[in-house]
């Protein structure tokens, strides 16, 4: 996972050794490389809806009470559905992090080798050459496509757990199920989310204020526990 400044520095030192004439292609990159990160609110609310139904779906599968027989018909724990792309981890549905990755890997040869030259001017007629150059074009498109196709993703992912969670959730809301005597640990669930599925990643990459993050979410990736549930003691006083 790279950051921003990273990013930003790389593709500075890549125009840096890139030939004279290739002013274009960059600026091209970075306007097609900004509108990818600017997101509007309707995606920061469906990041928000998607995360709300994967919480709930994995909370209320694992938590236990006392009257648990009269949530257990509604709180199926197993995935009896086919994983839609994107539901262990979210990195899958942005192309952002195949091209960053290729942009920080990139060789300079190779990288230099992908440059070639096309004429300016719209008739080919007395115009100056410029450079063009093959990864860029590569990493403009796949930007740029990109964009149409991920809120779809990130809505399917949503209704597979939505279909899963309504149910337990109103049987938690109306039924009498007493104290709760198991539940996933909170810390456990937030390494599950904001860390191994990539929602932290998500939030940070696309500067998401309006969407929740665990607080110590820089904590998530060296936090260990042997047991990923808290058992719940009561006493009758």
């Amino acid at each position: 996972m790279f950051t921003m400044e990273q990013i930003n520095n790389r593709i500075e030192y890549l125009q840096s050794i890139s030939p004279n004439g290739s002013t274009q292609i960059f600026a091209e990159f970075k306007e097609a490389l900004n509108n990818y990160l600017t997101r509007d609110e309707e995606f920061c609310l469906q990041v928000n809806k998607t995360l709300d139904k994967i919480i709930a779906f994995e909370f209320h599968h694992r938590i236990k009470y006392e009257n648990q027989e009269l949530l257990d018909q509604w709180q199926d724990v197993s995935y009896r559905f086919e994983k839609p792309l994107g539901f262990d981890n979210v990195r899958e549905l942005f192309k952002l992090d195949a091209v960053f990755e290729e942009i920080m890997t990139i060789s300079d040869r190779i990288f230099l080798q992908a440059f070639y030259s096309v004429q300016s001017n719209s008739d080919g007629k007395n115009g100056s050459s410029e450079w063009r150059n093959t990864y860029i074009d590569k990493w403009i498109s796949e930007l740029t496509t990109a964009l149409t196709n991920e809120l779809e993703y990130l809505k399917e992912i949503m209704r597979r757990c939505a279909n899963r969670s309504y149910a337990a959730e109103w049987a938690i809301l109306f039924e009498e199920l007493g104290k709760c005597t198991n539940r996933q640990k909170v810390r456990s669930l937030a390494k599950n989310i904001f860390y191994t599925r990539g929602y932290g990643w998500l939030i940070e990459t696309f500067n998401l204020d309006t969407v929740y993050r665990a607080s110590y979410m820089s904590e998530l990736p060296d936090w260990i526990d042997e047991s990923d549930t808290t058992t719940i003691i009561t006493t009758n006083n």
